[in-house]
């Protein structure tokens, strides 16, 4: 007979083989809460985007994979975000003039720590 040990609920653990299936099983419930918070947090997020798309485009949205669904929401966001910038050249010149010479350092910093890292 297999060596018997006390658990925590006062019950005895009969051998080698019940204490795996209570392993496992534990395993299973653990995995089945953090599948569950992440799936309603994905769940949240499409009914987001669910939010943002208009009526007439909802029809055919069944039909698609919900990688697809997750794809063209997300696209099409960006797109309706992307439609109201203002781009202003000159602001844009300035701060590139600004972070050029930093950009310029951190190359030349990059190419002689290669040169180092070859004993050149």
């Amino acid at each position: 007979m297999a060596a018997r040990e006390p658990q925590g609920d006062g019950g005895v653990v009969r051998d080698h083989a019940d204490r795996e299936q209570r392993d496992a099983e534990r395993a299973r419930v653990q995995y089945r809460a953090a599948f569950d918070g992440a799936a309603s947090e994905v769940t949240a997020s499409v009914q987001g985007f669910e939010r943002t798309v208009p009526i007439a485009e909802l029809r055919w949205i069944p039909r698609c994979s919900s990688e697809s669904l997750l794809t063209y929401l997300a696209l099409s966001t960006l797109q309706n975000v992307s439609e109201g910038l203002v781009v202003y050249p000159k602001f844009i010149e300035r701060r590139t003039a600004q972070e050029f010479p930093f950009m310029a350092t951190k190359s030349i910093i990059v190419a002689l720590v290669r040169r180092q890292a070859k004993g050149a």
